[in-house]
């Protein structure tokens, strides 16, 4: 568990976020601005106090305290604050000896959803080697570095030495000269 010391209760906003970001940061989340701060009310549970109003009410020499899941009753003391990192739940302050049983999701309400994507494409490319060899230059032209299975006559997969020679062209060596097929796909 991490613990930063709390700003005073009449220190500015731009202070209060810029502790809050660093210990928030680590859950993937950041406050921008007062906007932000107000809006960090837990919605599911129709809670309307705001994250903006706890900082604003916490006394000299409280400490926000993080770590993970669900803080235990032996952690901090009263006027402390508590930050689940992972599950980005902001809890407190302390009261009582007791944390509170409602909470700030600092996650927020999913957004709608984006646009559709482009759709996918897989370039493949068959080369057939019909002469055993333990070397084959293979010329695929697509443009990419791609990944490559190869069989022999047989239809066993077979491993070589695999060298890119450039973006179209890869060199495959084998210890035992066979015949076969490279199956390349980007």
């Amino acid at each position: 568990m991490t613990s930063v010391s709390v700003i005073p209760a009449d220190s500015s906003l731009s202070t209060a976020v810029n502790a809050l970001n660093a210990l928030i940061s680590a859950a993937g989340t950041t406050i921008r601005d007062d906007d932000t701060l107000r809006d960090a009310i837990i919605e599911q549970r129709h809670f309307n106090s705001s994250l903006l109003d706890l900082v604003r009410e916490a006394k000299d020499g409280s400490t926000i305290l993080s770590g993970t899941g669900e803080p235990s009753q032996a952690v901090g003391v009263n006027g402390d604050y508590f930050l689940d990192i992972p599950g980005a739940i902001f809890w407190g302050p302390k009261t009582a000896g007791s944390w509170p049983s409602l909470t700030i999701d600092l996650n927020g309400s999913p957004g709608d959803p984006g646009p559709q994507g482009p759709p996918s494409v897989t370039l493949t490319y068959i080369y057939t080697q019909g002469v055993p060899a333990t070397v084959w230059d293979v010329e695929h032209m697509l443009g990419r570095y791609p990944s490559l299975e190869i069989v022999d006559s047989a239809g066993t997969v077979v491993e070589g030495d695999v060298q890119y020679l450039n973006d179209n062209a890869i060199r495959l060596t084998f210890s035992v000269a066979f015949s076969g097929k490279a199956y390349l796909t980007y």
